[in-house]
């Protein structure tokens, strides 16, 4: 039987879809074990040592929908990507392989919204983990805090967010991107004429646009996880990062300066 490498699954199992768990050749991946790090950022994605996120003893929240077995090749070829880059198969994917196409869905639209460049990848990084701040979602505010560490974006912010509000580490133009993906979040949404018009002349129309964009998918995926029951996992304290500051004031709320 002939060994294919991994790069021939990805193509043939992932149809045409950029995945975390589809990013590597095996070549990539035994360097990157070399290197021996937590997680290696490279140009293709997220890479991290074989090590399991929680500790012995520990245990998750059960989620609502209990995870499903990944099963045959195209499951096998998921958990080997997964561990790869993980140290375990997370156990949100086990739910969502209830639903494969939403599944492929889901990731396939999230990797296409990586590759848009019109917005600072830092603004676009704050505003989901805003959203996810807001809406509770622990999953989304634990791996966007993750990968920020990985992008090279500045973790002392990202992990203000929770309270933003009150925190003195973010800029003007940083504070308006977190306050419209409040408001966009919000039951109507309060967005105003003039915070529209305010990002409209600092980002330009299709920084806005795609901005808008994240701050929608961010809702999606968050208020999706939260009434599945899809907690942390645990990827950024696995790398040893500090814990999210605790919540401060959210919208409406007094605030000190």
């Amino acid at each position: 039987m002939r060994l294919i490498s991994s790069q021939t699954f990805t193509k043939n199992f992932f149809c045409g879809i950029r995945t975390p768990w589809t990013l590597a050749s095996d070549e990539v991946w035994l360097r990157t074990r070399r290197l021996g790090g937590c997680h290696i950022p490279l140009g293709t994605g997220v890479f991290r040592s074989n090590e399991p996120m929680l500790t012995p003893g520990e245990d998750m929240t059960s989620t609502r929908i209990p995870p499903k077995e990944l099963t045959g090749l195209y499951g096998a070829v998921v958990k080997m990507f997964a561990r790869r880059t993980f140290g375990q198969v997370p156990r949100s994917l086990g739910v969502m392989w209830h639903h494969l196409p939403v599944l492929k869905a889901s990731m396939g639209f999230g990797q296409k919204l990586q590759k848009w460049d019109q917005c600072d990848e830092g603004l676009k990084s704050y505003a989901h983990m805003a959203v996810a701040s807001l809406v509770g979602c622990s999953f989304c505010l634990d791996f966007n805090y993750f990968m920020a560490h990985n992008h090279g974006l500045d973790v002392d912010k990202a992990r203000e967010i929770p309270r933003w509000r009150v925190s003195g580490v973010f800029t003007p133009l940083e504070r308006e991107v977190l306050e419209y993906a409040e408001a966009m979040s919000q039951t109507p949404p309060t967005v105003t004429d003039e915070r529209v018009a305010s990002l409209m002349r600092q980002l330009g129309a299709a920084a806005l646009i795609e901005l808008t964009t994240v701050i929608g998918f961010a809702n999606l995926t968050t208020r999706s996880n939260t009434a599945l029951g899809i907690e942390s996992e645990g990827f950024a304290a696995s790398c040893g990062l500090k814990p999210m500051a605790p919540p401060g004031a959210r919208l409406g709320e007094a605030t000190a300066s």
